[in-house]
């Protein structure tokens, strides 16, 4: 709610006003609801409840609406010290709240945050809406794997310097199997590294340039529902703080992942969607212990195993368990004799040991929904499509979309086209499958499936062991580890 006149909000202008030094008496008439959601006293010498404004008020008044109540708290210079009207009876409720935008973006993860920074640098105008709080969003723990695509973005919305100072360059991926390692030199085999910068990191810094710059995202805010998403004028519905309101926009964007409302606006029977389930998850830990040098993954008798880091001093493990485990299902000593074994480390000296502090379970499947909008309805990241871990491509596929979605944005505010727009789904498309066929490739590859047999399994090994011996192979998976989220901007 914001004073009309300052743009400050209410809830700040209204106690201002009444704490004024003046010779005039200050009183405000609102709906008691509307003053109680303010924080004013009901008692104040100052305030009347009243719904609807006297005929003839005592003396001039400013009228400060707060937000587009037409009932709300207007403020009255009475000089005179007359007095005001007894309340109505039955007060006024107040009308759903209003607000207008060229882009709606539901969502605040990569996707959503990314596309709002990238279109405020072609000036224009987004509200971001996240059902979650800060907090939360903020500490989600998530891959980060940043191909160059996702660093040159970051860096040039201004927004880089953090990741630059603190994020490790990884210019190494590291393959294990029979006790042996296939080393993948990444800037030998294809001129570019990989940043190693936790996605919760990439989040806090895109929040904070936001919130710091006073443009619109307002979090707890729960999106119920999108009217008329193939209209030229859509408008997403939802709550906040108990209160109804309404954003009317040119664009909607889901980004607010698989479960999301965004994509179950579309109509059924417009979206095909194409799914792959794995009977194993990831159980993931992030330990206080120096890291080993790169990426490593392994694929043991056991199963699949993963050695990443977070910082110099943090290592983020991971340990193939079957879908229905749990985090709490596993002691310390467990998580660490089995990293130890999968990891051929015998003499358990390589993989440092330290104090457990976060655990958590990523569930591993693959999924795509075609196409990518419906009317001005745009989808973006997990709601619209989710990659394997393997190969750490989900930020950076977000990343791709938003650019791509920025780009046919700020041809079609910029001079009426809609060609940009229009081709998003297509354009998209292949990279998308592109993307999820390598993380598959990848998961099949280390991975132990119950349905392998001796044959199958012989198969997976010799795999390793042509890539361990070509370095074309080698060149292949290399390049698409730095780069199957390259796009134009």
């Amino acid at each position: 709610m914001t004073d009309s006149i300052s743009r400050r909000p209410a809830t700040v202008g209204v106690p201002l006003a009444l704490r004024a030094e003046s010779s005039a008496q200050a009183c405000f008439i609102c709906d008691e609801a509307i003053l109680r959601r303010l924080g004013i006293d009901l008692a104040h010498p100052g305030v009347m409840p009243f719904s609807v404004p006297p005929e003839q008020p005592p003396g001039p008044f400013l009228d400060i609406h707060a937000g587009d109540w037409e009932t709300s708290a207007m403020l009255a210079f009475d000089p005179d010290g007359a007095g005001w009207p007894d309340p109505p009876q039955t007060p006024t409720q107040p009308r759903e709240m209003k607000m207008k935008t060229q882009v709606a973006i539901i969502g605040a993860g990569p996707a959503g945050l990314f596309l709002a920074h990238l279109l405020k640098r072609h000036g224009i105008e987004s509200v971001v809406l996240e059902s979650r709080s800060r907090a939360y969003v903020e500490a989600r723990v998530r891959a980060g794997v940043l191909e160059s695509g996702t660093i040159d973005t970051l860096n040039n919305l201004g927004l880089g310097e953090r990741m630059m100072r603190e994020g490790l360059v990884d210019n190494g991926l590291d393959m294990r199997f029979r006790g042996r390692t296939i080393h993948l030199d990444l800037p030998g085999l294809t001129g570019r590294s990989v940043k190693i910068y936790g996605q919760q990191e990439v989040v806090k810094d895109l929040i904070g340039a936001r919130v710091a710059e006073g443009d619109p995202l307002i979090f707890d805010a729960e999106v119920v529902r999108i009217e008329g998403p193939e209209t030229a004028s859509p408008r997403v519905h939802y709550e906040h703080e108990g209160v109804a309101r309404t954003l009317d926009c040119t664009f909607v964007v889901g980004c607010d992942g698989f479960h999301g409302i965004s994509r179950a606006a579309v109509p059924e029977g417009v979206i095909t969607t194409y799914t792959r389930n794995y009977d194993f998850a990831w159980l993931g830990v992030l330990v206080k212990a120096p890291p080993i040098p790169d990426m490593t993954y392994t694929n043991h008798d056991r199963g699949f195993a993963l050695c990443s880091r977070r910082s110099m001093s943090i290592s983020r493990l991971y340990l193939q368990v079957p879908a229905s485990d749990r985090p709490e299902n596993w002691s310390d000593a467990q998580i660490w004799d089995e990293l130890h074994t999968r990891m051929f480390d015998t003499d358990r000296t390589e993989v440092k040991e330290g104090e457990i502090f976060q655990r958590d379970m990523a569930q591993l499947r693959a999924f795509i929904a075609s196409p990518m909008q419906y009317g001005n309805l745009f989808l973006a990241g997990d709601a619209v499509h989710i990659v394997p871990p393997t190969g750490a491509k989900g930020m950076n596929m977000a990343v791709a979309d938003a650019r791509v979605l920025a780009r046919g944005m700020a041809a079609y505010f910029s001079g009426g086209s809609r060609a940009g727009l229009d081709r998003y789904s297509e354009e998209c498309g292949l990279r998308v499958w592109k993307t999820i066929r390598y993380s598959s490739y990848m998961t099949g590859l280390l991975h132990r499936f119950n349905e392998h047999s001796p044959f199958d399994r012989g198969m997976q090994l010799t795999e390793l062991e042509f890539i361990s011996q070509s370095e074309a192979a080698q060149r292949t998976i290399a390049e698409q580890y730095v780069k199957l989220s390259d796009v134009a901007d």
